[in-house]
């Protein structure tokens, strides 16, 4: 097993190990109890989502500060995210 396939194992088990907090809307309720690794689409890239991790396509916040904070054309932008 490579590092990568190792801690997507361990992330996708501590995904399932986890509770979620009492009181989840049920469309956060599934993203806190998914157990696997999901693609999705952002910004004309294709992503792997870890268990656990926030789906930045759920909310605007991602794509609205691409948008408004300026970076030079053909350079990068980390969206660190606060996992809230």
């Amino acid at each position: 097993m490579t590092s990568t396939e190792t801690v997507i194992a361990n992330r996708t088990q501590a995904a399932a190990d986890r509770q979620p907090p009492a009181g989840l809307p049920p469309e956060l309720l599934v993203h806190a109890q998914r157990s696997e690794t999901l693609e999705f689409d952002l910004l004309d890239r294709t992503w792997d989502l870890l268990p656990g991790v926030w789906p930045p396509y759920i909310s605007p916040e991602t794509k609205g500060f691409t948008d408004w904070l300026p970076y030079p054309v053909g350079g990068s932008f980390l969206e660190v995210g606060s996992g809230c």
